[in-house]
């Protein structure tokens, strides 16, 4: 993956492939540095409260808890951002 790599294709990636880091790399091929599922989930989580108005943060926070703890699938996270995207 590149830095420019949308967060739900990375995710994808983690999910098709079952791994747990990927290598970024630069033009050049080169590595730059190393991205982890952990990284994505934070990325995303922040995505989703600060594109959502106040009311809707605790049920993001919910999702979020929920799908750490193990109690919701990959899939159902990648479909809740996916339909709430900006």
């Amino acid at each position: 993956m590149t830095p420019d790599t949308r967060l739900i294709e990375a995710l994808n990636i983690f999910m098709n492939r079952r791994i747990s880091a990927l290598p970024v790399v630069n033009e050049m091929n080169q590595v730059v540095d190393i991205y982890a599922k952990f990284d994505v989930i934070v990325s995303i989580y922040c995505h989703i409260v600060s594109s959502f108005i106040q009311t809707q943060v605790a049920f993001v926070k919910i999702a979020v808890i929920l799908f750490v703890a193990g109690t919701v699938k990959y899939g159902a996270l990648l479909e809740f951002c996916d339909r709430n995207s900006s």
